[in-house]
């Protein structure tokens, strides 16, 4: 029932949001001398899932993390998005290299409750729709709001949805963006540079002809609407500043890749 009603009001809302932005958050860096243990920790079970290592005991320290403490360490959205953009990649490569059988059924996948951070049992869903996406719902394009938060959301969502995170999350697919190693100290130009670059790769302009990823509709409201992602495709995609285009929608690609990796440290260098 509640479906239906997002469904109902989509148009409305697309209107409402159709003079939309290119709305860029601008991310305040942490001390790179101070990394919290945390963030580190991200990054070490990342690293162990890039060299087909066992994470176990670090997958287990990430579990056992105290839940205040942790609260305490992500106080800003840079360090809340560095840690869980990191953790979600990893727990990604882990869970399909050790079964790929489990992408058959890839609501399962992403809905499954089977992730403990600090305590909390948790989805994929959890961590990208809740926490990066401010507790979006799933199927209104970006639109509407869940009614209802679960503990982790409550926690340790952004303060504000930052939309480049679409071009850092990897789903374990073909058209996924490539796995990075992201630092709170340096994220915004990684993620400037991580929307470029994948855009660059996906986007396919022909004379009047421009096709752009299918994230683009799926999240349409995290854009900023078809005006917000005019001013995206002119900042990052190649088009000119004054130039304005009709779009289609490429197919994903969900074959599962999990080969696609910036080199540590590639993605803005230390």
């Amino acid at each position: 029932m509640l479906r239906k009603i997002a469904l109902l009001l989509l148009p409305s809302l697309l209107i409402l949001t159709s003079c939309g932005s290119d709305r860029t958050v601008e991310l305040t860096p942490s001390n790179s001398e101070s990394l919290s243990k945390a963030e580190l920790l991200s990054q070490e079970i990342l690293m162990s899932a890039y060299g087909q290592m066992n994470t176990s005991a670090l997958s287990k320290e990430l579990a056992e993390l105290n839940p205040q403490d942790l609260r305490t360490q992500l106080n800003t959205d840079a360090e809340r998005l560095a840690f869980w953009i990191n953790v979600y990649n990893a727990f990604v490569q882990i869970e399909l290299r050790s079964d790929t059988s489990l992408y058959t059924d890839r609501a399962a996948f992403f809905k499954s409750r089977n992730k403990i951070v600090a305590g909390y049992t948790m989805s994929f869903n959890d961590i990208e729709h809740g926490i990066l996406r401010k507790n979006k719902g799933l199927y209104t394009l970006g639109y509407l709001n869940k009614i209802n938060h679960t503990p982790v959301t409550k926690d340790f969502s952004v303060e504000r949805l930052d939309w480049r995170i679409h071009f850092a999350l990897n789903c374990g697919a073909a058209s996924c963006p490539p796995v990075a190693f992201y630092r709170s100290d340096r994220l915004h130009a990684q993620l400037n540079m991580a929307t470029f670059n994948y855009l660059k790769r996906e986007i396919d302009q022909s004379g009047s002809s421009l096709e752009v990823p299918k994230l683009f509709l799926w999240f349409r409201a995290d854009f900023g609407g078809p005006k917000g992602i005019t001013k995206i495709l002119q900042k990052f995609g190649g088009l000119e500043a004054s130039e304005t285009k009709n779009w289609n929608y490429k197919d994903y690609d969900w074959t599962v890749d999990l080969n696609q990796w910036y080199a540590p440290g590639a993605l803005v260098n230390p």
